[in-house]
């Protein structure tokens, strides 16, 4: 039974490996991976086309409506006004503008930024440029409330005059070449004559100077009717915003986390991604360095960084531009990953439970075997082996019906052949009688269990004579072996006869 349990187990394990199922939590995995990556990057993709296409629509209206300003000033775009108070009359009036924009679009923040400084005489001049950038402080995708603004770049009288707050890292201008974003776009439109929706550019995450959270960044030249560029303006995607919007499915994997990063080559610039995960993810981003792709098993990809840990998982490239954009050799790529050792973990904790649960099973046939064996196979062989043996008269019941219906059986014929009738007896020792003195003597040590040589010895006669008076005694004894001569007298002796051989 055993053997067959074990048969059978070994079998269905093989079935297991052949089939795949210890490489199910696998393909379970991989499954996630693709439709929540599927997922998550059509949902930036149309998120990012959004915020695109509002920027490239807010453009065009700033600059439409800055022009008119300055063309009832008497000026042009191309020579904005040194004067600090014409710049923030100019921005004061296109604050309405920026916030309406900022609520319909539903970003972290809004911002305009004009090629000029309110001091060209300042220490930073060069990379110093005045502007105005709204901060959502609480982006929220489910609330419908207004959205809590400060001004997080401008002149301060613009807030104060509409009640509004300076956020706690204010600045009064722009650091616009540190890191050069805004510089970037605005140096590229002036170089080439495209329209404002393939000019506009998504920059990597950063911080902006003097602030402490990660944002990208979606910007757009300021151009005017004659084609001078005389600004940018766009919004901000907060590494908040991203999070609270495109977090992936931690139910399972705890440790999970999406990117949004460019991608140059097989490098994932993951120093210039935004995040979203738990609060468990959160120690695997912070402070991650560039990953490199090396190459996949099955579906999913294994992602390294230099001296940091392996992830595991999937990307894709999405389109932030369309094409002949100015900025189309850029790309960008969402990803979907966790630690390389959670997934070890993960797929090492169902095939143990898997291996456990065939261990019980085993187990539980080893008991099954011992009980079976101990109740029905153990009797039937005590049984078989006392049927062989000679004193069955001491076997009890085995409760195997068979098994004690064959006891009874032969118990019965041995008790047949012990109870002969006397008549047969009589006429064996009336036989007995006229056996000659000498053939007596050799019968008699026959029933004293002598053997061939032995009766030669003490006889002191040749084989051929023995074999003559044997010969002779079965003839007369009606028999034809000393097998059933010595059964005679093994009755006679059992029925309390043998005396009368004597």
């Amino acid at each position: 039974m055993f053997v067959l349990v074990l048969t059978l187990l070994s079998f269905v394990f093989i079935m297991l490996l052949l089939t795949g199922t210890f490489t199910a939590g696998l393909r379970e995995v991989e499954s996630f991976y693709t439709n929540e990556l599927k997922r998550i990057a059509a949902s930036v993709e149309k998120e990012y086309g959004h915020v695109s296409a509002s920027a490239v629509s807010l453009s065009a209206s700033l600059s439409q409506s800055m022009e008119r300003f300055l063309s009832e000033k008497g000026l042009g775009a191309a020579d904005l006004p040194e004067d600090p108070e014409l710049l923030e009359e100019l921005l004061d009036r296109e604050f309405d503008r920026l916030l309406f924009s900022l609520e319909k679009t539903g970003v972290s923040g809004v911002f305009v930024v004009l090629d000029e400084t309110v001091n060209r005489q300042a220490e930073a001049a060069e990379s110093s440029r005045s502007g105005l950038f709204l901060k959502n402080m609480e982006p929220n995708i489910v609330s419908s409330a207004p959205p809590t603004v400060t001004i997080l770049r401008g002149f301060p009288d613009i807030a104060r005059d509409r009640g509004y707050s300076l956020h706690a890292q204010w600045d009064m201008e722009f650091e616009i070449h540190s890191p050069p974003h805004f510089f970037l776009p605005l140096e590229t439109a002036k170089g080439k004559a495209l329209p404002l929706s393939r000019l506009y550019y998504w920059s990597g995450a950063m911080t902006l100077p003097n602030t402490s959270e990660d944002s990208m960044l979606c910007i757009v030249p300021l151009i005017d009717s004659n084609g001078n560029v005389f600004g940018v303006c766009g919004y901000e995607v907060s590494a908040m915003l991203f999070k609270l919007r495109f977090i992936p499915d931690s139910s399972a994997y705890h440790r999970i986390f999406c990117l949004l990063a460019p991608m140059e080559g097989s490098v994932l610039q993951a120093g210039n991604a935004l995040f979203s995960g738990n609060y468990n993810a959160f120690g695997v981003t912070k402070n991650i360095k560039p990953l490199i792709i090396k190459g996949s098993s099955r579906t999913l990809i294994s992602y390294k960084q230099q001296d940091g840990i392996s992830l595991v998982g999937l990307h894709k490239k999405i389109r932030l531009y369309p094409e002949y954009s100015a900025f189309s050799k850029d790309h960008f790529a969402v990803g979907i990953l966790m630690p390389q050792e959670d997934l070890y973990q993960l797929l090492l904790s169902l095939n143990t439970r898997l291996i456990v649960l065939c261990a019980l099973v085993l187990l539980a046939g080893i008991g099954v075997s011992v009980y079976i064996g101990n109740k029905y196979i153990s009797p039937i062989m005590e049984g078989l082996n006392a049927i062989g043996s000679q004193d069955i008269n001491s076997i009890t019941r085995t409760n195997i019906t068979e098994i004690d219906e064959i006891i009874e059986q032969i118990k019965a014929r041995r008790a047949d052949r012990t109870s002969l009738p006397d008549d047969i007896f009589t006429d064996f020792i009336r036989r007995v009688k006229t056996l000659t003195p000498t053939e007596k003597v050799i019968f008699m040590y026959y029933l004293e269990g002598k053997s061939t040589g032995e009766i030669l010895e003490l006889m002191y006669i040749s084989a051929n004579t023995l074999k003559t008076h044997n010969n002779h005694i079965y003839a007369k004894l009606n028999i034809s072996s000393r097998n059933e001569l010595l059964l005679y007298t093994q009755l006679m002796e059992k029925s309390g006869r043998i005396f009368e051989l004597k």
